[in-house]
């Protein structure tokens, strides 16, 4: 009877050693990934969202594995509504052992500036819809019993800190949720607009959001920017703190050239929701267009830095280099707003505009066709054809699709003093004709 080799022995010992340190490392080395902001935030988060059907973002996350998590600026916001829910931050520490063995015990949740807003819609629809009319989940076969019952983790949550909290509720009158998207014919979208904005003050005057309804009408069907700003002055009597009625005057005050106050209404906006994609977004369209582009391109770094998916944040940004020259970079902003947004003819003929600055001559003649024959049935904007014909140097066809837009009254057309895309046609007197026409004040 032979004897076990020690030596041999000896080598499957260490080799199980060997093993068993890779084991431990790999489940080490998953935990601490699982961890990462990145992947809470490119994981976690969207089965998070998916579940309750709508979106969670997060603008940062520090997380300790052993003791502490630390989230910025969450927003849960349903598709295609108003957000909900934004949070400063959340911090919370636990005890990694204690959840280890069992216990999860959390010594402190700290919970700052909460934010929770349930706007009512006008066609009865709620911005919490998403949670409180969950579709019914189909029901499977119960699993068998397990054969001995787990013991559950206990919850020991020692201190709970909520500050700066606040409640609000509101009731929205969006008078065109389609509004400049060409989902509808301008006609329509106007004629809907405007019975929408009277209705919303004939139901209730004292809302805020009734007069600056009523103010985008006015700005961008009917060109009447006075009493716009009327409107939005009225509005923002009755709630001071209104950040949509503050973001759009806004833009408003830039669209006539009148930046500095422009500036100061878009901070007080950003001042009211801190956390807005668009808001944040906008500012940085204002700043650029107002000279101070090295601030801008830092405000739209801060944009995309909460949302690397937003797509109208790609599309400012674009335009924001192609102001500074930066066209190569511009492609690079304007495909990936196109990639978020294949759908908007807008930034297809702002990216076809980058292309013919940048040589890609017929990329740019491939998206003017396609977008021509979407302004012939209403789908597009002629004004953004003319900026496509401006890039390629065709002046006589720019004027011609700016007359097309004019006559249609495109809503497009209040953007005329400013709009990048134009830049090249600013020294004609045909420019000059055509923004008194619109009722803007003349460009220097």
């Amino acid at each position: 009877m032979s004897e076990t080799n020690p030596t041999k022995r000896g080598s499957w010992l260490r080799k199980l050693a060997w093993l068993a340190g890779i084991v431990v490392v790999l489940l080490v080395v998953v935990y601490f990934v699982a961890t990462t902001s990145a992947f809470v935030k490119g994981v976690i988060l969207p089965q998070i969202s998916k579940s309750i059907g709508a979106d969670v973002t997060l603008g940062g996350a520090d997380i300790s594995p052993f003791s502490h998590v630390q989230l910025r600026n969450l927003k849960v916001q349903p598709p295609g509504g108003e957000p909900f829910l934004t949070v400063q931050e959340i911090r919370a520490s636990y005890s990694l052992w204690s959840i280890i063995g069992g216990n999860v015990v959390v010594s402190e949740v700290v919970i700052e500036s909460p934010v929770v807003t349930v706007v009512q819609n006008a066609d009865g629809t709620c911005n919490l819809d998403c949670l409180t009319k969950a579709p019914a989940k189909e029901t499977k076969p119960a699993p068998p019993a397990p054969a001995k019952e787990s013991k559950p983790p206990q919850i020991d949550i020692k201190k709970v800190a909520l500050n700066n909290a606040t409640v609000a509720r509101s009731q929205l009158l969006r008078p065109f949720p389609q509004f400049n998207n060409f989902t509808i014919s301008q006609a329509e979208s106007a004629a809907k607009s405007r019975a929408a904005a009277t209705k919303a003050l004939e139901l209730d005057p004292s809302l805020a959001e009734s007069h600056v309804s009523m103010g985008q009408v006015l700005e961008n069907f009917d060109w009447g920017f006075d009493s716009a700003e009327r409107e939005f002055r009225r509005a923002l009597v009755i709630n001071p703190g209104y950040a949509t009625g503050l973001q759009w005057y806004a833009e408003l005050l830039e669209n006539l050239g009148r930046y500095d106050e422009a500036l100061a209404m878009i901070r007080r906006a950003q001042d009211a929701d801190p956390f807005s994609l668009i808001i944040n977004a906008v500012y940085g369209q204002i700043l650029s267009r107002s000279g101070r582009t090295k601030e801008a391109v830092a405000q739209f770094q801060k944009t995309l830095d909460l949302e690397r998916n937003f797509s109208l944040g790609h599309f400012l940004f674009g335009l924001t280099l192609v102001r500074d020259g930066k066209n190569e970079e511009a492609v690079k902003e304007l495909e990936q707003a196109v990639q978020f947004s294949p759908e908007s003819s807008v930034y297809r003929s702002m990216l076809a505009y980058a292309y013919a600055l940048t040589g890609r001559i017929d990329e740019a003649r491939k998206i003017l066709g396609d977008v021509t024959q979407e302004a012939k049935s209403d789908r597009a904007s002629w004004m953004d054809v003319a900026g496509i014909y401006a890039a390629l140097g065709e002046k006589d066809h720019a004027f011609a699709t700016l007359e097309m837009a004019f006559q249609r009254r495109d809503s497009r057309m209040t953007m005329l003093l400013n709009h990048e895309a134009l830049l090249p046609l600013r020294n004609d007197h045909r420019f000059s004709d055509l923004v008194r026409r619109v009722g803007l004040p003349q460009h220097n």
